[in-house]
């Protein structure tokens, strides 16, 4: 007779065995990780044509900008297989910060290479428990990031529903509905999320996930809507009802880069008028958005008059667009008819035919006006309409950037320019904001230079106060040529046209100042003292036109140079006017006008007037400016004096005054 207690006693035993092994293999080795797959495009073609050194020399460039971008966050690496890598994150927002940090290095790197160089990605990435197994992953939510990667447009990051709810709450993430595909080994479809990281135009993408899709999770009892079936039906009336809507009001933008009216604007915001009027030409001549994006060309190319005829034929086809009302709006707050734009901005909000980033475009418009009235509440209510509306434009943050300076929240403004940065590394304005912001937040953090500053300032308070009430008159002929050639750099005075982005003058003098600073190392005034005296003094930048005044106060912080000017603007040019003093001596020491075009960059014009003003204080300070002949004949190669051109005769009596 077989004893049956003993086999049973072992299976019970072995049994709790396992579940103890199972719940220590989970506790010790599973855990919920994001998930990370990348691969190069066109990476075989490459090898193929340029051999495998050249290979192996594109993936040296992808390690050295990923791997320590994966430590930074906090991630892993994996493996790379040729020119794929793999990784994980415990944090999910992490993961995809590093992922947009990826993609933004890889632009920043591609622009110093030749375009047979371009490193371009396809990112995949999911969310969900792994086994961890001496650095390497196992597991179904491996085998889902793997199948998306491929799924993802170039230079683009595609990632999956659970990923996608872990981030949705992350104010630095913005994720949109892509599309649905089906999932191999998978018996259910899978709507996939697009990361909007560069700029992207919202309107390729949807806000969330199809009804049908809502509907299939719920007929799978998704967490996500569980214990919400009883409303189904109602919750899927109002969402049919808000896209009937949407597609009604923004029919003609529905369809992404299909759709050549959005694709035109998509290049448009990204600098690339070419591409844009390729877009654009698609559009048929009896097409009422045909006149508007071909005002919409042109005054992206600075052809204002121009752009004011195509807008009064717009207005009669149409003149229910939001776009239009914007153009116009901007054509007359560039002519300092501020009362004129505000209406226009007002009416472009009121049209229901556009884009969403043109609406985004017209309540921009309206806080720089309510800014610059100093009605900073009605700013801010406009500015977050126009965030909302289009949360990656590069200009709109970096206005509102600007905005938080004046308003003396610098913390508060360096987090905008870094999401500035973020939507479009490659604007120049943006990226001299946030190095002001970043010095200014350092300068304010030091407190013994802060102490240092109260103190100094406290005294030329009083001895600017003494001087005024002795009616003491600045002495001339007086020269200490052994004091330092130290350097007043005054603020730019803005006349014609007003600039369309806010800070501009204030950056470019920055970039010049730096530029003088790196090729001769000369002093200058430190600019928050000379803030914080004006502050005291209740004097703004327009009082310091008064020479005399401007003279008192740089001798006050005993500089010998004082450098003004102003810019003048007109039909998309300008002319940077600006003259060298002598506070001892009130002797205009030499001048300098540089004339920019409707192609020059920040720093190209900053780099001219710099030159120039180099140019004349070695002639006139050789033993302060010390170059060698070589960087002498350079310079004054590069800073000949500039025609002037395509300027009224107006525009040049006011610059020479």
């Amino acid at each position: 007779m077989t004893d049956t207690s003993l086999e049973k006693s072992s299976v019970s035993q072995l049994l709790a065995e396992r579940a103890e092994l199972d719940e220590r293999l989970k506790k010790e080795h599973c855990q919920n990780v994001a998930i990370f797959f990348c691969d190069v495009k066109g990476f075989t073609s490459f090898t193929e044509t340029h051999g495998d050194l050249a290979s192996r020399a594109m993936i040296q460039r992808l390690n050295d900008i990923a791997f320590p971008a994966i430590e930074e966050h906090g991630g892993h690496l994996v493996k790379t297989i040729g020119d794929a890598i793999m990784a994980y994150f415990e944090d999910a927002g992490q993961g995809v910060k590093f992922a947009i940090a990826v993609l933004t290095r890889l632009k920043e790197d591609n622009a110093g290479q030749a375009p047979v160089n371009h490193i371009h990605l396809r990112i995949g990435m999911n969310f969900g428990e792994v086994i961890v197994d001496q650095g390497d992953l196992y597991g179904d939510a491996v085998n889902i990031a793997a199948r998306i990667e491929p799924q993802a447009k170039v230079d683009g990051i595609l990632i999956s529903p659970s990923l996608y709810e872990a981030v949705q709450d992350d104010g630095e993430i913005r994720c949109l509905y892509a599309k649905t595909v089906s999932m191999k080994g998978k018996s259910q479809t899978m709507p996939l999320y697009q990361v909007i990281w560069d700029g992207e135009s919202v309107d390729d993408y949807a806000e969330a996930p199809p009804p049908e899709e809502l509907a299939a999770k719920v007929a799978e009892g998704s967490p996500a809507v569980s214990g919400w079936k009883s409303i189904v039906p109602i919750v899927m009336l109002l969402i049919l009802l808000a896209v009937g809507l949407k597609m009604f009001i923004h029919s003609d933008e529905q369809n992404g880069l299909s759709n050549p009216y959005a694709a035109g604007y998509k290049a448009l915001r990204s600098g690339d008028i070419p591409r844009a009027t390729n877009y654009f030409s698609e559009l048929e001549n009896s097409d009422p958005r045909y006149l508007e994006s071909l005002a919409a060309l042109s005054f992206f190319k600075k052809d204002y008059s121009e752009t004011e005829k195509l807008l009064e034929s717009a207005l009669s086809t149409a003149g229910d667009r939001v776009f239009v009302y914007v153009l116009k709006g901007d054509l007359h707050f560039l002519q300092s008819r501020q009362q004129a734009a505000f209406a226009a901005y007002q009416h472009a909000v009121d049209q229901k035919k556009g884009l969403e980033w043109h609406r985004a475009m017209a309540y921009g418009g309206l806080w720089r006006i309510y800014a610059a009235r100093g009605k900073n509440e009605e700013a801010l209510a406009s500015y977050v309409q126009a965030q909302q509306l289009a949360p990656q434009d590069s200009r709109i943050l970096t206005d509102y950037g600007v905005l938080l300076e004046k308003l003396d929240k610098t913390s508060e403004a360096l987090n905008v320019y870094h999401a500035a940065m973020q939507a479009d590394p490659d604007d120049l304005l943006a990226r001299q904001r946030l190095h002001i912001a970043k010095q200014q937040q350092q300068q304010k953090n030091n407190r013994e230079r802060q102490q240092r500053i109260d103190q100094l300032v406290a005294e030329l308070v009083a001895k600017f106060q003494q001087g005024r009430e002795q009616q003491q008159d600045i002495e001339v002929g007086k020269i200490d040529p052994t004091r330092p050639l130290s350097i007043w750099f005054m603020y730019l005075h803005d006349k014609g046209d007003l600039p369309l982005r806010e800070g501009e003058s204030e950056a470019i003098l920055h970039v010049v100042e730096q530029q003088l600073q790196k090729e001769s190392g000369l002093q200058f005034v430190e600019r928050d003292a000379l803030d914080s005296l004006l502050t005291e003094l209740k004097l703004g930048s327009s009082d310091l036109a008064d020479q005399q005044l401007s003279l008192r106060i740089g001798h006050l912080f005993a500089a010998r140079l004082l450098i003004s000017g102003m810019i003048y603007r007109q039909q998309g040019e300008a002319l940077v006017n600006l003259k060298i003093i002598e506070t001892e001596t009130s002797r205009i020491v030499g001048g300098t006008t540089v004339e920019l075009g409707p192609t020059d960059t920040l720093l190209s014009a900053a780099e001219k007037i710099a030159q120039q003003l180099l140019r004349i204080l070695h002639q006139n300070y050789p033993e302060a400016v010390n170059m060698t002949k070589k960087e002498v004949a350079r310079i004054s190669h590069k800073s000949s004096r500039l025609q002037l051109q395509g300027f009224s005769q107006q525009a040049i009596v006011d610059y020479a005054c």
